[in-house]
């Protein structure tokens, strides 16, 4: 996307929007593998506290922090610093508790650090290994102690934490050994599962619940929808007792889930999409959203662009907790219906005025949801929400597949 303010808000929203998700399925996970290990166990799960998740199970506390990038991690990144702060002051906080586990979890590797600037101004010099990886296998010489203490009482004052602050206090006064209890209790997971990956991994672990059962069978994915939905709305509170997510909550997804009617076949028209996208690539028109727009609507509203703008980002990544088929079934079928419309209603102008085009986009997006709705009476695809179906709509404007002239 070539329009600055557009590839702005997209990757923010994006990339705030698949963080949280990416948070939200490894707790679900985690709490299944819980299960999974002792079905009588009562576990609780709190989604954005103390840490991205925090869970209590039988004996273990365990505090997460869950990140999904692109660029490796090394002792020199701030993430990976401003983690070690957090479990620090968490550790500390919980009286150091020996049940407290931390884990720093991620789909990237662990590479060796170059010289830095925080390291000059700490006086350090790379080791032989990545400094992390000492850590990892337990290597407390006092050399790698002195080097992670020392980074992460940096990354206290660096976060301007160090004023008045009684466990940048206290971690000033510790011991050799007070480092050592504390680095026992993290553990690192890199080169983990993508958030791809991962909604395929929950999927499995699913299918292993204690609570799955026959009448499951063919329901994995709106189980996993019902999980992701609650886990949401308790990430949204504010109050800790309503964050709580347990083990009787997980239950009674699955119970609601078993005595709902059998659930539809999927549509089987998915296999069509990748013609679809094949017969994309020999189209020269690479204009996004708002390209396609501006060209035909000088005083389009500029806010409302942008709107729709985040419709086509957050479609993309919302579609993204459905599974393949049903996914590109989806897309199929409002693939064929924008045709339709386009085809048979759409009145190709040179010039629209706002009113014009803003009533068109409506009336495309109505369409679309109407053949939809009528679509899932004999077919499941995964949601029941069509809102998303409005911004599937965008979603393929935006990704080259329609535009509103015939260029």
């Amino acid at each position: 996307m070539n329009v600055l303010g557009k590839s702005i808000v997209n990757r923010e929203a994006s990339d705030t929007y698949k963080g949280f998700r990416y948070q939200k399925l490894r707790l679900a996970r985690k709490m299944m593998q819980l299960l999974k290990a002792n079905k009588d166990a009562y576990i609780i799960g709190f989604p954005e506290y103390r840490d991205d998740s925090y869970i209590l199970g039988e004996k273990d506390k365990i505090l997460e922090q869950d990140k999904e990038y692109d660029n490796n991690f090394t002792i020199n990144s701030k993430e990976v610093r401003k983690a070690l702060v957090n479990f620090l002051d968490n550790y500390l906080e919980l009286r150091k508790d020996p049940n407290l586990v931390f884990i720093f979890h991620t789909n990237v590797e662990l590479v060796k650090e170059r010289k830095s600037s925080m390291m000059e101004e700490l006086k350090l010099e790379p080791l032989d290994l990545p400094v992390l990886q000492y850590l990892i296998d337990r290597n407390y010489s006092e050399m790698v102690i002195s080097f992670v203490s020392k980074v992460i009482l940096f990354t206290y004052k660096e976060e301007n934490q160090e004023q008045e602050d009684v466990y940048f206090q206290q971690a000033q006064k510790m011991t050799e050994q007070d480092w050592k209890s504390f680095f026992n209790c993290i553990y690192f997971e890199f080169g983990q599962a993508d958030i791809n990956t991962l909604e395929e991994e929950l999927i499995n672990e699913i299918k292993l619940c204690p609570y799955y059962e026959e009448l499951h069978v063919g329901r994995e994915t709106n189980i996993k929808s019902s999980l992701l939905e609650m886990l949401d709305k308790r990430m949204k509170e504010t109050e800790i007792l309503k964050k709580a997510f347990n083990s009787d909550s997980l239950r009674n997804i699955f119970l609601e889930l078993k005595d709902k009617e059998k659930i539809l076949p999927s549509d089987p028209i998915y296999t069509a999409w990748e013609i679809i996208e094949s017969d994309k690539e020999t189209t020269n028109d690479i204009r996004n959203l708002r390209e396609k727009i501006e060209n035909i609507c000088k005083d389009f509203n500029n806010g409302n662009i942008n709107r729709l703008n985040l419709e086509a980002t957050t479609a993309k990544s919302e579609i993204m907790r459905l599974d393949k088929k049903h996914r590109n079934s989806l897309k199929v079928r409002v693939y064929e219906s924008m045709g339709k419309y386009f085809d048979d209603i759409f009145d190709y102008k040179d010039i629209y005025n706002y009113d014009e085009l803003k009533k068109c986009i409506s009336q495309l997006k109505e369409t679309v949801v109407s053949e939809i709705n009528d679509l899932k009476l004999d077919y499941n695809y995964g949601l029941s929400n069509s809102r998303i179906i409005e911004k599937l709509v965008m979603m393929l404007i935006d990704e080259c597949f329609y535009s509103f002239d015939k260029e």
